[in-house]
């Protein structure tokens, strides 16, 4: 095997995996913001009350691989992810998603949460997956592992 044999093969697989690895984070539509927790009611029992300030990271679900919405809520002592079905609308019905969060140790809520969305507001776009800025307000009941607590997630976020 020559030189020029070796490095057409050696491209080749660069962009080979190049293209692999590159795809799904190009489907990705990330939003990124912050916003509060708030509106807590029966979660006294882990002491939450008031407003808890939050930065956010919400993916869009890509119907052909994954069909769950990403919501990552950071806050200075841990983070808690929502794993939501689609579609993402104002809805009156209620819907079971996935919960876990990190504090002192990483762990899924059970029973599952139950999500719905109160609000949903694409800005600079037809659709949510078009817009520039979104804005979301969630009921979440069974928060942090309480079944009895509902909170209220209200969020603004922009387009990566």
């Amino acid at each position: 095997m020559n030189i020029a044999r070796k490095t057409r093969n050696l491209i080749g697989a660069l962009v080979a995996a190049a293209t692999l690895t590159l795809a799904p984070m190009a489907q990705a539509v990330d939003f990124r913001g912050g916003g509060a927790i708030t509106d807590f009611t029966g979660c006294s029992a882990q002491g939450w009350s008031g407003a808890a300030f939050v930065r956010a990271r919400f993916r869009l679900a890509d119907g052909a691989s994954n069909g769950l919405n990403n919501l990552s809520l950071f806050m200075p002592d841990g983070t808690i992810n929502l794993a939501i079905d689609d579609p993402l609308a104002d809805t009156r019905t209620w819907r079971r998603s996935y919960g876990n969060a990190t504090f002192y140790e990483w762990g899924n809520w059970d029973p599952r949460p139950r999500v719905r969305f109160r609000q949903v507001t694409p800005i600079g776009g037809a659709t949510v997956a078009e817009a520039t800025d979104l804005l979301l307000r969630i009921r979440v009941r069974g928060f942090n592992w309480m079944p009895a607590c509902e909170v209220m997630i209200v969020l603004a976020l922009h387009r990566e």
